[in-house]
């Protein structure tokens, strides 16, 4: 069994630690992926400084809707 190992991500400017073992580039891909979701929903005119709890949200409906 892998051992767990902290990895640090970027999305939308927030730092995270996760814990995972899972490969390094697979957390960063799915972190990549996150974010391009939240930009998406960015360009439809919401404000990012203001309004990153709706952005995150709503990417995360999103990517739900997608899963479905």
């Amino acid at each position: 069994m892998s051992e767990s190992k902290n990895i640090k991500i970027n999305i939308y400017g927030q730092d995270y630690l996760l814990k995972s073992t899972a490969d390094e580039s697979y957390i960063n891909k799915i972190a990549d992926f996150v974010e391009l979701k939240m930009k998406e929903i960015e360009e439809t005119g919401l404000d990012a400084n203001s309004q990153q709890l709706k952005i995150a949200v709503l990417s995360a409906m999103n990517i739900a809707d997608d899963l479905f």
